[in-house]
Protein backbone atom coordinates (compact mmCIF):
# COMPACT_ATOMS: atom_id res chain seq x y z
CA UNK A 1 0.00 0.00 0.00
CA UNK A 2 2.84 2.39 0.80
CA UNK A 3 4.44 1.92 -2.64
CA UNK A 4 1.12 2.37 -4.39
CA UNK A 5 0.42 5.64 -2.58
CA UNK A 6 3.96 6.84 -3.21
CA UNK A 7 3.84 6.41 -6.98
CA UNK A 8 0.33 7.88 -7.10
CA UNK A 9 1.79 10.99 -5.46
CA UNK A 10 4.79 11.09 -7.82
CA UNK A 11 3.03 10.31 -11.10
CA UNK A 12 -0.78 10.62 -10.99
CA UNK A 13 -2.36 8.48 -13.72
CA UNK A 14 -4.84 11.15 -14.66
CA UNK A 15 -4.14 14.42 -16.43
CA UNK A 16 -2.74 16.98 -13.97
CA UNK A 17 -5.08 19.70 -12.81
CA UNK A 18 -4.73 23.29 -13.90
CA UNK A 19 -3.03 24.19 -10.62
CA UNK A 20 -0.29 21.67 -11.41
CA UNK A 21 0.26 23.15 -14.87
CA UNK A 22 0.36 26.65 -13.40
CA UNK A 23 2.98 25.51 -10.94
CA UNK A 24 4.99 23.89 -13.76
CA UNK A 25 4.96 27.14 -15.74
CA UNK A 26 5.95 29.27 -12.74
CA UNK A 27 8.70 26.85 -11.79
CA UNK A 28 9.89 26.66 -15.39
CA UNK A 29 10.15 30.46 -15.61
CA UNK A 30 12.13 30.63 -12.38
CA UNK A 31 14.55 27.94 -13.56
CA UNK A 32 15.03 29.49 -17.01
CA UNK A 33 15.55 32.99 -15.54
CA UNK A 34 18.09 31.68 -13.11
CA UNK A 35 19.89 29.63 -15.76
CA UNK A 36 20.36 32.77 -17.86
CA UNK A 37 22.06 34.49 -14.92
CA UNK A 38 24.63 31.72 -14.61
CA UNK A 39 27.05 32.53 -17.42
CA UNK A 40 30.30 31.56 -15.70
CA UNK A 41 31.76 28.17 -16.48
CA UNK A 42 31.65 25.69 -13.62
CA UNK A 43 34.90 24.83 -11.93
CA UNK A 44 35.36 21.87 -9.69
CA UNK A 45 34.36 23.23 -6.28
CA UNK A 46 36.48 22.38 -3.31
CA UNK A 47 34.78 20.09 -0.89
CA UNK A 48 33.80 21.91 2.29
CA UNK A 49 35.91 21.07 5.28
CA UNK A 50 33.88 19.61 8.12
CA UNK A 51 35.08 17.78 11.19
CA UNK A 52 35.43 14.10 10.37
CA UNK A 53 34.05 13.30 13.81
CA UNK A 54 30.75 14.89 12.79
CA UNK A 55 29.93 12.02 10.44
CA UNK A 56 31.80 9.08 11.97
CA UNK A 57 30.08 6.37 13.94
CA UNK A 58 26.60 7.69 13.21
CA UNK A 59 23.51 5.55 12.95
CA UNK A 60 21.60 5.45 9.66
CA UNK A 61 18.97 7.82 11.07
CA UNK A 62 21.59 10.29 12.28
CA UNK A 63 23.42 10.24 8.95
CA UNK A 64 20.11 10.76 7.14
CA UNK A 65 19.25 13.79 9.30
CA UNK A 66 22.73 15.24 8.78
CA UNK A 67 22.49 14.73 5.00
CA UNK A 68 19.09 16.41 4.94
CA UNK A 69 20.57 19.45 6.69
CA UNK A 70 23.26 19.61 4.00
CA UNK A 71 20.60 19.42 1.27
CA UNK A 72 18.58 22.22 2.88
CA UNK A 73 21.72 24.31 3.14
CA UNK A 74 22.48 23.63 -0.52
CA UNK A 75 19.00 24.80 -1.50
CA UNK A 76 19.40 27.98 0.54
CA UNK A 77 22.68 28.86 -1.24
CA UNK A 78 21.47 28.02 -4.77
CA UNK A 79 21.15 31.58 -6.06
CA UNK A 80 24.03 33.21 -4.24
CA UNK A 81 26.66 30.45 -4.59
CA UNK A 82 25.75 27.54 -6.84
CA UNK A 83 29.21 25.97 -6.49
CA UNK A 84 28.85 25.84 -2.72
CA UNK A 85 25.48 24.16 -3.20
CA UNK A 86 27.06 21.55 -5.47
CA UNK A 87 29.71 20.82 -2.82
CA UNK A 88 27.07 20.45 -0.12
CA UNK A 89 25.04 17.98 -2.18
CA UNK A 90 28.16 15.95 -2.97
CA UNK A 91 28.93 15.85 0.72
CA UNK A 92 25.39 14.70 1.50
CA UNK A 93 25.90 11.78 -0.90
CA UNK A 94 29.13 10.84 0.93
CA UNK A 95 27.43 11.06 4.31
CA UNK A 96 24.31 9.12 3.31
CA UNK A 97 25.03 6.96 0.24
CA UNK A 98 21.66 5.24 0.71
CA UNK A 99 20.12 8.43 -0.67
CA UNK A 100 22.50 8.66 -3.62
CA UNK A 101 19.88 8.37 -6.35
CA UNK A 102 17.60 11.13 -5.03
CA UNK A 103 20.50 13.40 -4.07
CA UNK A 104 22.12 12.87 -7.47
CA UNK A 105 19.00 14.18 -9.21
CA UNK A 106 19.43 17.45 -7.35
CA UNK A 107 23.17 17.43 -7.97
CA UNK A 108 22.67 17.07 -11.74
CA UNK A 109 20.09 19.86 -11.76
CA UNK A 110 22.38 22.24 -9.89
CA UNK A 111 25.39 21.40 -12.05
CA UNK A 112 23.23 22.21 -15.06
CA UNK A 113 22.19 25.54 -13.55
CA UNK A 114 25.87 26.35 -12.97
CA UNK A 115 26.40 26.26 -16.73
CA UNK A 116 28.05 22.86 -17.20
CA UNK A 117 25.30 20.95 -18.95
CA UNK A 118 27.64 18.24 -20.24
CA UNK A 119 28.64 17.33 -16.69
CA UNK A 120 24.96 17.39 -15.74
CA UNK A 121 24.19 14.86 -18.47
CA UNK A 122 27.20 12.79 -17.38
CA UNK A 123 25.78 12.76 -13.85
CA UNK A 124 22.53 11.32 -15.20
CA UNK A 125 24.54 8.71 -17.13
CA UNK A 126 26.15 7.65 -13.86
CA UNK A 127 22.75 7.38 -12.21
CA UNK A 128 21.52 5.09 -14.99
CA UNK A 129 24.69 2.99 -14.73
CA UNK A 130 24.23 2.60 -10.98
CA UNK A 131 20.72 1.17 -11.37
CA UNK A 132 20.61 -2.61 -11.18
CA UNK A 133 18.36 -4.54 -13.53
CA UNK A 134 18.40 -7.28 -10.88
CA UNK A 135 16.39 -4.99 -8.60
CA UNK A 136 13.09 -6.50 -9.71
CA UNK A 137 10.94 -4.49 -7.33
CA UNK A 138 12.22 -1.02 -8.20
CA UNK A 139 14.32 -1.03 -11.37
CA UNK A 140 11.68 0.22 -13.81
CA UNK A 141 10.36 2.81 -11.36
CA UNK A 142 13.90 4.13 -10.78
CA UNK A 143 14.48 4.28 -14.55
CA UNK A 144 11.17 6.11 -15.01
CA UNK A 145 12.02 8.60 -12.27
CA UNK A 146 15.48 9.24 -13.76
CA UNK A 147 14.05 9.93 -17.21
CA UNK A 148 11.48 12.22 -15.60
CA UNK A 149 14.21 14.30 -13.92
CA UNK A 150 16.39 14.27 -17.04
CA UNK A 151 13.62 15.54 -19.29
CA UNK A 152 13.16 18.56 -17.02
CA UNK A 153 16.84 19.42 -17.47
CA UNK A 154 16.50 19.07 -21.24
CA UNK A 155 13.51 21.39 -21.15
CA UNK A 156 15.51 23.97 -19.21
CA UNK A 157 18.24 23.68 -21.86
CA UNK A 158 15.68 24.05 -24.68
CA UNK A 159 16.52 20.62 -26.10
CA UNK A 160 12.93 19.71 -26.86
CA UNK A 161 13.47 16.59 -28.98
CA UNK A 162 15.50 15.09 -26.15
CA UNK A 163 12.75 16.07 -23.73
CA UNK A 164 10.21 14.11 -25.79
CA UNK A 165 12.58 11.13 -26.01
CA UNK A 166 12.80 11.09 -22.23
CA UNK A 167 9.03 11.41 -21.98
CA UNK A 168 8.63 8.25 -24.09
CA UNK A 169 11.06 6.28 -21.95
CA UNK A 170 9.49 7.61 -18.75
CA UNK A 171 6.07 6.50 -19.97
CA UNK A 172 7.23 3.01 -20.93
CA UNK A 173 9.17 2.32 -17.74
CA UNK A 174 6.47 3.77 -15.53
CA UNK A 175 3.80 1.54 -17.09
CA UNK A 176 6.05 -1.53 -16.81
CA UNK A 177 6.85 -0.52 -13.23
CA UNK A 178 3.24 -0.39 -12.08
CA UNK A 179 2.55 -3.68 -13.87
CA UNK A 180 5.46 -5.30 -12.01
CA UNK A 181 3.73 -4.44 -8.74
CA UNK A 182 0.33 -5.72 -9.79
CA UNK A 183 -1.29 -2.26 -9.60
CA UNK A 184 -4.02 -3.15 -12.06
CA UNK A 185 -6.24 -0.07 -11.68
CA UNK A 186 -3.49 2.34 -12.74
CA UNK A 187 -2.29 -0.02 -15.45
CA UNK A 188 -5.79 -0.23 -16.93
CA UNK A 189 -6.07 3.57 -16.88
CA UNK A 190 -2.97 3.84 -19.03
CA UNK A 191 -3.80 0.98 -21.37
CA UNK A 192 -7.33 2.25 -22.02
CA UNK A 193 -6.18 5.79 -22.73
CA UNK A 194 -6.18 7.24 -26.24
CA UNK A 195 -4.04 10.21 -25.18
CA UNK A 196 -0.60 9.43 -23.79
CA UNK A 197 0.51 13.06 -23.89
CA UNK A 198 -1.97 14.00 -21.15
CA UNK A 199 0.29 12.37 -18.56
CA UNK A 200 3.10 14.10 -16.68
CA UNK A 201 2.97 17.85 -17.45
CA UNK A 202 0.73 17.83 -20.57
CA UNK A 203 1.14 21.54 -21.34
CA UNK A 204 4.89 21.19 -21.34
CA UNK A 205 4.63 18.10 -23.56
CA UNK A 206 2.52 20.00 -26.07
CA UNK A 207 4.75 23.06 -25.99
CA UNK A 208 7.74 20.97 -27.09
CA UNK A 209 6.01 20.14 -30.37
CA UNK A 210 5.31 23.82 -30.96
CA UNK A 211 8.86 24.83 -30.16
CA UNK A 212 10.13 22.17 -32.58
CA UNK A 213 7.68 23.35 -35.23
CA UNK A 214 6.03 19.94 -35.49
CA UNK A 215 2.69 20.57 -33.76
CA UNK A 216 0.95 18.96 -36.75
CA UNK A 217 2.75 15.71 -35.95
CA UNK A 218 1.64 15.60 -32.32
CA UNK A 219 -1.36 13.42 -33.18
CA UNK A 220 0.81 10.94 -35.08
CA UNK A 221 3.29 10.83 -32.20
CA UNK A 222 0.48 10.02 -29.77
CA UNK A 223 -1.11 7.44 -32.08
CA UNK A 224 2.18 5.56 -32.39
CA UNK A 225 2.52 5.35 -28.62
CA UNK A 226 -1.09 4.25 -28.15
CA UNK A 227 -0.63 1.62 -30.86
CA UNK A 228 2.54 0.27 -29.26
CA UNK A 229 0.90 -0.20 -25.87
CA UNK A 230 -2.08 -1.88 -27.49
CA UNK A 231 0.35 -4.32 -29.06
CA UNK A 232 1.77 -5.32 -25.66
CA UNK A 233 -1.51 -4.91 -23.78
CA UNK A 234 -2.05 -8.63 -23.09
CA UNK A 235 1.54 -9.17 -21.96
CA UNK A 236 1.34 -6.26 -19.52
CA UNK A 237 -1.96 -7.43 -18.04
CA UNK A 238 -0.63 -10.98 -17.66
CA UNK A 239 2.55 -9.61 -16.05
CA UNK A 240 0.49 -7.55 -13.62
CA UNK A 241 -1.69 -10.52 -12.65
CA UNK A 242 1.38 -12.69 -12.04
CA UNK A 243 2.93 -9.99 -9.84
CA UNK A 244 -0.28 -9.66 -7.85
CA UNK A 245 -0.49 -13.43 -7.27
CA UNK A 246 3.14 -13.50 -6.18
CA UNK A 247 2.26 -11.02 -3.43
CA UNK A 248 5.68 -9.40 -3.78
CA UNK A 249 7.65 -12.47 -2.64
CA UNK A 250 10.27 -11.68 -5.29
CA UNK A 251 11.02 -8.33 -3.69
CA UNK A 252 12.76 -9.96 -0.74
CA UNK A 253 15.21 -12.16 -2.61
CA UNK A 254 17.22 -12.83 -5.75
CA UNK A 255 15.00 -14.69 -8.19
CA UNK A 256 18.16 -15.91 -9.97
CA UNK A 257 19.36 -17.63 -6.80
CA UNK A 258 18.49 -21.32 -6.75
CA UNK A 259 18.58 -21.27 -2.95
CA UNK A 260 16.07 -18.43 -2.80
CA UNK A 261 13.93 -19.87 -5.58
CA UNK A 262 13.76 -23.29 -3.89
CA UNK A 263 12.71 -21.60 -0.66
CA UNK A 264 9.53 -20.33 -2.32
CA UNK A 265 6.31 -22.29 -1.89
CA UNK A 266 5.72 -24.64 -4.83
CA UNK A 267 2.69 -22.59 -5.85
CA UNK A 268 4.93 -19.52 -6.24
CA UNK A 269 7.82 -21.11 -8.11
CA UNK A 270 6.05 -21.42 -11.47
CA UNK A 271 4.74 -17.87 -11.12
CA UNK A 272 8.24 -16.64 -10.32
CA UNK A 273 9.55 -18.26 -13.52
CA UNK A 274 6.83 -16.55 -15.56
CA UNK A 275 7.44 -13.22 -13.85
CA UNK A 276 11.18 -13.39 -14.57
CA UNK A 277 10.56 -14.24 -18.23
CA UNK A 278 8.20 -11.27 -18.65
CA UNK A 279 10.55 -9.00 -16.73
CA UNK A 280 13.42 -9.88 -19.04
CA UNK A 281 11.22 -9.30 -22.09
CA UNK A 282 10.10 -5.86 -20.94
CA UNK A 283 13.67 -4.85 -20.17
CA UNK A 284 14.98 -6.04 -23.53
CA UNK A 285 15.35 -4.08 -26.75
CA UNK A 286 11.78 -4.05 -28.04
CA UNK A 287 10.79 -0.56 -26.89
CA UNK A 288 14.12 0.95 -27.93
CA UNK A 289 13.67 -0.50 -31.41
CA UNK A 290 10.15 0.89 -31.58
CA UNK A 291 11.36 4.32 -30.51
CA UNK A 292 14.24 4.41 -33.01
CA UNK A 293 12.12 3.20 -35.93
CA UNK A 294 8.82 4.95 -35.27
CA UNK A 295 9.24 7.94 -32.96
CA UNK A 296 12.75 9.27 -33.49
CA UNK A 297 12.35 9.92 -37.25
CA UNK A 298 9.21 11.92 -36.47
CA UNK A 299 11.13 14.21 -34.10
CA UNK A 300 14.19 14.59 -36.31
CA UNK A 301 12.61 15.13 -39.72
CA UNK A 302 11.88 18.83 -39.12
CA UNK A 303 15.33 19.52 -37.68
CA UNK A 304 17.24 18.41 -40.76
Amino acid sequence: MFFKKLIEMLFPPKAPKQTSDAYDEANEKEILDFAQEMNEKVVAPKKMERPVSSIKLRSSDERYEYAQKLIKEATAHKKEDIHKSISLISEAIDVYPEGKIDFSYKLASYINLSGDKEEAYATFDRIFNDLSVADYSMYNMHVASTFDKLKSVYFTNKEYAEYLRCFCYWLYNYIVGIASHGIEDQLNNFLSSDDMLKYNAPKRNQSCFKKLGIENDMGTFNEKLVSYFKKINKQLIEYSKIAKKLEFVIIDGDINSSHYFNSLPKTKQELAHKFKARYDDFNGEDFSSFYKNEIEPLLLQRQQ
